[in-house]
């Protein structure tokens, strides 16, 4: 016999049943839903078509944001015509320019000015350590570097006889300034020809002015200029304008060095001396080296490269008999010493 229990279980209702019972109310229900749903994106669109047909509606915050940024700009755009179009209004506004850029620089030329002193500190040390037998020469363009000044340009001469060092300074100068990003350094015997010269000149005028842009004017720049000769002098007129000039427009302190070959005197073509062509040149001059001051030399370019004890010795007497210090001074020493280098090897051995 059944139970009561068992009269009110019942299996899960499957959705073919529900059709095969109640088929025109499943078939309604999912009709109206389908629908719906379909009607929902034409109602939209209803709504939308309504809003942009409504002449009277009010534009929206953003439209009218836009419409005003675009009337701003068209003012704008025709107020930098008209200035343009104006030369006195130009130049009115190009003046008020430069005035609100010094009045906004002097503090930060004043920080680096305070600077500068000790920032040259460092470079003088070792500059004093690869110089043999130079210390007037030493000092003299330590206190060049150091000194305060208001010139926008300004030139040291590196000036004295073959191997005495001018290049070195030049290089340890290069190498150990300050800003070096600020630094520009110019071969002169590289160049094939005067024009070839001089083209190299304005492709680094033309670099020292993007590298003004970009850097800023806290700082001294430095031009290094190395390898000139006695016949460069005449060249220095134009050099020296064009570089003043560049210093005042670009507003900034361009330290100016030349190292020339050898003594610059007089020669039969040119009768103007650098002091001439230049005005307000310090020169600095590099004295004439001695036997002492050559093996000086010798050692120090033995033990960089590995000489020691009795061969750097043997190395001393070997190379400093070969040199005529007089004439070539320290500059044959590393020549002479390579070549040196295996018979020195078989003779201690």
């Amino acid at each position: 016999m059944m139970g009561l229990s068992d009269t009110h279980k019942s299996k899960p209702t499957t959705h073919a049943e529900l059709t095969q019972h109640h088929p025109d109310t499943l078939d309604g229900a999912s009709s109206t839903v389908r629908e719906r749903r379909r009607g929902k994106p034409k109602a939209t669109i209803r709504k939308l078509a309504a809003r942009s047909e409504d002449p009277g509606r009010k534009l929206s915050f953003p439209y009218c944001r836009l419409l005003a940024s675009i009337i701003t700009l068209c003012v704008a755009s025709g107020s930098v015509a008209l200035l343009l179009c104006s030369p006195a209004l130009r130049q009115e506004l190009v003046d008020n320019y430069h005035e609100a850029f010094d009045r906004l620089t002097s503090e930060s030329s004043k920080l680096c000015s305070d600077r500068q002193a000790t920032d040259f500190g460092a470079m003088s040390t070792v500059l004093g350590e690869a110089l043999v037998g130079q210390t007037e020469a030493h000092r003299a363009i330590r206190r060049w570097f150091q000194q305060k000044h208001t010139d926008p340009c300004r030139f040291l001469v590196l000036q004295g006889s073959t191997g005495t060092g001018k290049s070195l300074a030049a290089s340890v100068i290069v190498h150990q300034y300050p800003w070096p990003e600020k630094v520009f350094h110019v071969m002169w015997r590289e160049q094939s020809s005067a024009d070839a010269q001089y083209a190299a000149f304005q492709s680094t005028l033309a670099e020292m002015r993007q590298q003004v842009f970009w850097h800023g004017i806290c700082g001294d720049y430095l031009l290094v200029v190395d390898h000139l000769g006695a016949g460069d002098v005449k060249l220095l007129v134009d050099v020296s304008e064009q570089l003043r000039t560049a210093a005042e427009r670009l507003r900034i302190k361009l330290n100016v060095l030349l190292a020339f070959r050898g003594s610059p005197v007089n020669q039969p073509d040119t009768s103007q001396s650098i002091e001439q062509v230049i005005p307000n040149v310090e020169i600095v001059r590099f004295s004439a080296l001695g036997s002492d001051q050559l093996n000086d030399c010798i050692r120090r370019e033995g033990m960089r490269l590995g000489f020691a004890g009795q061969q750097l010795e043997e190395a001393v007497a070997t190379v400093a008999k070969q040199i005529d210090v007089v004439r070539y001074g320290c500059k044959p020493v590393r020549a002479k010493l390579n070549l040196a280098l295996p018979s020195l090897a078989g003779a201690i051995a």
